[in-house]
């Protein structure tokens, strides 16, 4: 029997990090389409009045809509994440409507980097990508873990485990 070790996410910032950019964008998109949805409002004209009128309750209410569906969508998101260390491989589940099962095997794993951006950098939380050298990543990482607590821990525990796979 393989030893399993489970890597504990931040499951309450990750949450909160992923609807302030969901909001945000979502909000840019729909402030981007009423603005340039609203250009009636330039032509004095009463129909063009009353259609922008209809035209930003529709807009309301579905960027409420919106809000609802990006609240509903993190906590699935969040909830689903599960990351671990089985024996000699990685293991990443994810997903809400299409669910992803990947197994990256250590001996495989040429580099495992850490990155946090501006905005991961106020919420507190690191992107962990496992690289390999496999064709099929495109280049991009094979694998990538959010928000995992500790996450220089996390990647000393997985180099020296890849150490060890390597060497035997």
């Amino acid at each position: 029997m393989t030893n399993k070790i489970p890597f504990s996410i931040q499951q309450s910032v990750f949450t909160r990090y992923l609807r302030w950019t969901g909001l945000f964008g979502w909000s840019a998109f729909w402030l981007t389409m009423y603005g340039t949805l609203s250009i009636p409002i330039l032509i004095d004209d009463e129909f063009a009045l009353r259609w922008l009128g209809i035209h930003a309750i529709w807009m309301g209410l579905l960027w409420v809509l919106s809000i609802l569906y990006i609240i509903w969508y993190t906590k699935q998101y969040v909830a689903g994440l599960k990351y671990e260390l089985d024996g000699d491989t990685v293991r990443i589940n994810q997903g809400v409507f299409t669910l992803q099962r990947k197994a990256i095997p250590l001996d495989r794993v040429t580099d495992i980097m850490l990155t946090q951006g501006i905005v991961m950098r106020w919420f507190g939380i690191w992107q962990m990508d496992v690289q390999t050298a496999s064709l099929g990543s495109m280049g991009g990482p094979e694998g990538t873990l959010f928000a995992i607590a500790e996450p220089k821990h996390v990647r000393d525990t997985l180099l020296a485990a890849r150490s060890q796979v390597v060497s035997n």
